[in-house]
């Protein structure tokens, strides 16, 4: 499920995501993280993540929510769960991921702050999309997702591209710093924000 859409939120996620998941590289949130196991190997991760996010996209006031970590993954690609959709894998290389994916938008509704009024709701959709992932020397990592089929119209795309850094911290605990970049076509941006043209 795609849970958050800012750098901001994508930092504290990803730190969050970063200090339980061993051997995790750590991406922005939007971003597929593959961590429970091995390539070529099945193994999932259950956990945790503490994360302050805007009440509404765009908005300056927070809300801190305790989020679910359930995700699994197959020797042969797929994988599934809570943070990182359903999708498919097609690398079997342990610095490289990239492949096809479905995950939720769980969209806005009006009446969640008193500056939405007006705007209307934006109903929940599927989205589909693709992602790449690579992990260079010395713990740098890249990260990128395409999402497609949010918004009102459900023609809304959004790319995010992600770069950061993870350490080992103790022999099962890694932290991870990181900043993302989020990109919107302009149904994604009337849907959510009412920015035309």
């Amino acid at each position: 499920m795609t849970l958050a859409k800012h750098p901001l939120r994508t930092l504290t996620l990803a730190a969050g995501i970063a200090l339980a998941a061993p051997g995790a590289f750590a991406q922005a949130f939007d971003a597929v993280r593959l961590y429970g196991a091995a390539p070529g190997k099945d193994g999932g991760t259950v956990g945790a993540a503490l994360a302050t996010v805007p009440q509404y996209l765009g908005s300056d006031e927070r809300r801190t929510l305790v989020l679910p970590v359930l995700d699994y993954q197959w020797a042969n690609g797929w994988f599934a769960g809570i943070t990182n959709g359903i999708g498919y894998n097609f690398s079997t290389s342990s610095q490289m991921q990239y492949g096809l994916r479905l995950t939720a938008d769980a969209g806005r509704k009006q009446n969640r702050a008193d500056a939405l009024n007006g705007m209307g709701d934006v109903d929940g959709a599927a989205e589909g999309g693709a992602f790449f992932n690579y992990l260079l020397p010395q713990g740098l990592f890249l990260s990128s997702s395409l999402r497609y089929g949010s918004g009102g119209q459900h023609k809304g795309l959004v790319v995010d591209l992600g770069v950061g850094y993870s350490t080992a911290i103790a022999p099962k605990w890694h932290l991870a710093v990181g900043a993302a970049l989020t990109l919107a076509n302009a149904d994604y941006q009337q849907s959510f924000f009412g920015v035309t043209g």
